[in-house]
């Protein structure tokens, strides 16, 4: 068993270790005893007076708090599989058709150098041709260009039209009985239009059709490109 020394210390011992604490602890028992318990609060302690250094380190982590474990990123995800394909939606219904044109560009002889398909030419006499467009282009714009379609001489006048009524003038020299609708005359003068001459051209009937009233044009005229 451990052994307990019971020795009372002398007079002398007690007296010499009060003067003792007296000497060492004098002033802050004294500033201790002048201060009542819970007196001093935040408007007793100046800003800034209580410094990081002034308080020990488990107090610091106490106002701090423990920080939590670091959390673990997560891997990425596997990308998702690919839905299913819609159902095709339905046609929509087609437009109207645009203004189109059927056209040729026609040599000085008569033959055609460039068309844009289904169109013959036919060359009577001098001056003279007849475009047949294969379909009624009676109600339909038709447009003439005298043109340098191997020809690169001086011309005069040019004039096109439909062989059918409203637009024609009866009796036009070549236009043919059957079908004048389908068939457009085109007549050429030369420079001063003193006389008709093969020229190039370019001719076209234009979409949509026109409407109207047809109209007669009281017979025959006379004129370079009537029959005599």
């Amino acid at each position: 068993m451990r052994r307990i020394l019971r020795h009372r210390p002398s007079p002398a011992m007690v007296i010499a270790c009060i003067a003792l604490g007296v000497a060492l602890g004098g002033t802050s028992v004294a500033a201790i005893q002048a201060l009542p318990r819970n007196s001093v609060g935040t408007a007793q302690i100046k800003n800034g007076a209580v410094t990081k250094k002034k308080i020990n380190k488990k107090t610091l982590r106490q106002l701090k708090g423990n920080r939590g474990p670091r959390g673990l990123t997560g891997a990425p995800g596997a990308a998702g599989a690919q839905g299913i394909q819609g159902i095709q939606g339905i046609q929509g219904i087609q437009g109207p058709a645009g203004p189109g044109a059927r056209w040729a560009a026609v040599n000085p002889n008569g033959t055609i150098a460039v068309q844009s398909g289904g169109i013959t030419v036919a060359h009577p006499s001098t001056g003279v041709y007849i475009v047949n467009f294969g379909a009624d282009v009676s109600r339909e714009l038709i447009t003439l260009t005298p043109g340098t379609v191997n020809d690169g001489s001086f011309r005069g006048t040019a004039v096109a039209s439909s062989c059918a009524l409203p637009a024609s003038t009866p009796g036009l020299t070549g236009c043919p009985a059957t079908n004048p609708q389908n068939y457009v005359f085109v007549g050429e003068l030369n420079s001063g239009d003193t006389a008709v001459g093969d020229h190039g051209f370019y001719v076209a009937a234009i979409l949509p059709a026109g409407t109207g009233t047809t109209i007669s044009s009281g017979g025959s005229k006379s004129g370079p490109f009537n029959a005599k």
